[in-house]
């Protein structure tokens, strides 16, 4: 970008269609508040300078904890004010006097997916029109009821859009606009490419964007929520010490629940950056595989603020073998989970006992289950041994 960028996210909102006690930005959906998806994302691109972010009143200390351990280095934290529109002038008023941009992007922090893509689209339509916002198609016809609750008429589905964030501005075109907008437009109003328009004669720029930029409103969508999370989140690292008749089975399982499998490797120091789950599949409970999984979850500790997963697929030849292979990892795992709980690593074992067994249908059992531990990386499970057959 050859402008200047920042970020503002108006969160202060309680929520009130979610009929929970804790308004939505502060769910959990995947194991770390919703709110921080969308900050990590804007605090990760290089050319958006800063972020404002306002919050009620109490929950200041909170979303300062957090900042914290997710280790945010562009957030400015703000006390909202009573509505949208006014918390937004807030989070203007607080941008440094030595910072401000050319354009302030405009998104609600309980739509977490935005991607860096609809986000430069929105800032080069504003920074060249004055404003632009993100739209996508109606999928429910409008009508208009009459007072007692009868329709009144019906609109032209085709001819209408839903708005939607992220939403972006030139500063100035902002700043005028709430310099004179009216005590009424303040307190009620919601849209802000309306005011840009009203109060300054821009026209937004509209782009359609077929991306995830839905929000989350109600409680069902926390659970489409967490699904989507876990899928662009996951990345996933097989790493095999010898080579498994597994893996062909384990790729097509993890693609198959939509997670990604960044590479399939035999060294440590080829497990990419970007993997956050590894899977070690191995024939021997080894001293040099134990040692091997315990450098890979110290990698895994240190990289994932946000969890992840480590699974060690151990394939027994007979089951003579099962007990004393199953005890000894049975205490390692747990002892291993105990040690990286704090992180969010989840650690399982999974033991395939290959003896007297359709080798087809075990090696689909096994994807199967490594697959939704991945997936699920549930903290209640962490720890645990998996004996398959069962």
């Amino acid at each position: 970008m050859d402008f200047k960028t920042y970020a503002v996210l108006p969160a202060a909102g309680t929520g009130e269609r979610m009929g929970l006690q804790t308004p939505k930005q502060y769910c959990m959906v995947h194991g770390r508040p919703l709110i921080t998806y969308m900050l990590r994302t804007l605090d990760s691109i290089e050319w958006i300078s800063g972020i404002v972010l306002a919050v009620s009143r109490d929950r200041l200390a909170f979303m300062k904890e957090i900042i914290d351990k997710y280790q945010y280095t562009k957030v400015q934290l703000v006390e909202g004010a009573a509505s949208r529109h006014r918390t937004i002038k807030k989070c203007l008023e607080s941008i440094p006097a030595t910072a401000l941009p050319d354009v302030v992007i405009l998104h609600d922090a309980v739509r977490p997916f935005a991607n860096e893509n609809v986000l430069s689209k929105v800032s080069q339509a504003a920074y060249e029109h004055g404003a632009c916002g993100a739209i996508q198609p109606l999928v429910s016809t409008v009508i208009s009821p009459t007072q007692d609750g009868f329709l009144s008429h019906c609109l032209v589905r085709s001819n209408y859009t839903a708005s939607h964030t992220p939403q972006a501005f030139r500063l100035t075109v902002m700043t005028t606009a709430y310099s004179k907008a009216t005590e009424q437009d303040l307190d009620h109003g919601t849209e802000c490419l309306e005011l840009a328009l009203k109060y300054t004669g821009t026209r937004a720029k509209l782009i359609q964007d077929d991306g995830d930029i839905w929000k989350v409103t109600y409680k069902r969508d926390l659970y489409a929520a967490d699904g989507l999370a876990k899928e662009i989140h996951t990345r996933v690292a097989i790493f095999q010490t010898n080579s498994s008749d597994i893996n062909q089975a384990l790729e097509e399982k993890l693609c198959k629940k939509g997670l990604q499998v960044v590479a399939v490797c035999s060294k440590v120091c080829d497990i990419p950056e970007s993997a956050n789950s590894v899977v070690l599949c191995t024939n021997a409970f080894t001293e040099e595989v134990v040692s091997t999984v315990e450098n890979i979850a110290s990698i895994l500790q240190a990289r994932c603020q946000y969890g992840g997963s480590l699974v060690m697929v151990v394939s027994n030849g007979n089951s003579s073998a099962e007990r004393e292979v199953s005890e000894k990892s049975r205490e390692f795992c747990q002892s291993l989970s105990q040690r990286v709980r704090s992180s969010g690593l989840c650690i399982n074992v999974v033991i395939a006992t290959e003896e007297n067994s359709n080798p087809d249908s075990l090696r689909n059992d096994v994807a199967a289950m490594v697959t939704d531990l991945i997936f699920n990386q549930n903290a209640i499970f962490s720890g645990q041994v998996f004996q398959l057959p069962s």
